[in-house]
Order: structure tokens, then sequence, then C-alpha cells
């Protein structure tokens, strides 16, 4: 497994299933990292990216 997708999975179990450790998840990613919603509808970053994940998870339980 290279360490691409290491990180990958690691991110993913933050979110996944009953988990939503949305600040290990945010703090995964670099200061200026973007989150960008898949589509391209709606881009977040900083703070904003924690409040995205958490109103998503509200929505879709099992976001990962």
């Amino acid at each position: 497994m290279t360490d691409t997708e290491e990180f990958i999975r690691a991110v993913y179990r933050m979110t996944e299933g009953d988990v939503l450790d949305v600040e290990g998840w945010r703090g995964a990613f670099t200061e200026d990292g973007v989150f960008t919603v898949a589509g391209g509808s709606e881009t977040f970053t900083g703070d904003e990216v924690v409040h995205a994940v958490s109103r998503m998870a509200t929505v879709l339980p099992d976001t990962g």
C-alpha cells in the first residue's frame, strides 16, 4: 500500500459510519487546504471545512 493510499484510508475512517472526527479530518490537510463537494458546487476552506463535513454527516450519516 502506498503512503497516499494509507493517508486516504485514514482520512475516510475519520468520517465513516458512526465515527465523526472532523477536527482530525481537518487536521489532515494543510492550512490552505480546500474541500470541494463532488460536482464542484461548493468549496470550503479553514474552519468552514469542519462545518461542511458536520452538515454533510447530518444529511448523509455514512459519508465515508
